[in-house]
């Protein structure tokens, strides 16, 4: 499941691996206007398929972050490289923006990777680009380039299959919906790059179309919206046919009033 924030709950767990909505390590007060406990505040013992998704450019900063909550019990991090907010490029310069240097985004993985004990995975969720023009060559590069400056200790990248469009001249609603998609360059990232992990992300809306990714070489499907739009269908069956697990056999009224109770 993609972060999203107010939607990033528990009740989303535990066999799905949920991204919390992510935590600011820059001063930005307008995103971080409720303090950050409602966000790093969990159970492991039952939230453990939980990933804490960061948002910054200071490796110290990052780095930082990644400690404190690693002591709260997250055993996942994940570096935001996606989002085309522009306060975010302008205040805090991060998401998107951070495609155009992967050196630092290398420099940030590697700090914020050795703040962790070596098997804490720490990931990258990025665009296949930023601008104008599709480029896989470009893409690639950010992608060897991320792995190689990290230390390679970035192996799995989560790519929205979007360009991202900024300085304002879409929003981020509209870079959701107007990019056009391009599957093709992540299913080219897996072949190219054998040796690393690469999740889709982007235009997914139910789970017979995340089984054809997989199908196609993906190592996993990321659904964002879809999954509280339309929760029942997207959620209440990917236990069984994405993870294998036996059917539940609960009906929506069952877990309703599961959920009350």
């Amino acid at each position: 499941m993609q972060p999203l924030a107010d939607f990033a709950v528990s009740e989303f767990r535990p066999h799905k691996l949920l991204f919390l909505h992510r935590v600011i390590t820059e001063p930005c007060p307008f995103l971080c206007s409720h303090g950050p406990q409602h966000l790093t505040n969990f159970d492991p013992s039952f939230e453990e398929r939980v990933v804490l998704q960061l948002g910054g450019s200071s490796p110290e900063l990052l780095a930082s972050a990644a400690a404190t909550c690693h002591d709260r019990g997250y055993r996942e991090f994940n570096l935001n490289v996606g989002c085309p907010s522009e306060k975010g490029q302008k205040v805090c310069n991060y998401g998107a923006v951070l495609m155009g240097d992967p050196k630092l985004v290398g420099l940030c993985m590697k700090q914020l990777g050795n703040a962790l004990p070596t098997s804490v995975p720490c990931t990258v969720k990025c665009r296949i680009g930023i601008g104008d023009i599709e480029s896989y060559e470009e893409l690639a590069t950010f992608v060897r380039t991320v792995h190689e400056e990290s230390g390679r200790r970035v192996t799995h990248f989560i790519v929205h299959a979007r360009r991202a469009i900024l300085n304002a001249r879409l929003t981020p609603e509209q870079n959701r919906n107007i990019p056009p998609l391009r599957y093709d360059f992540v299913y080219r990232l897996v072949s190219d790059f054998p040796q690393l992990w690469f999740t889709l992300n982007g235009g997914v809306k139910t789970l017979a179309e995340a089984q054809d990714h997989l199908r196609h070489g993906v190592h996993g499907v990321m659904i964002g919206r879809a999954a509280f739009k339309n929760p029942w269908p997207v959620l209440g069956g990917a236990d069984h046919l994405i993870f294998g697990h036996p059917k539940s056999g609960r009906t929506r009224r069952d877990i309703l009033e599961l959920y009350i109770q």
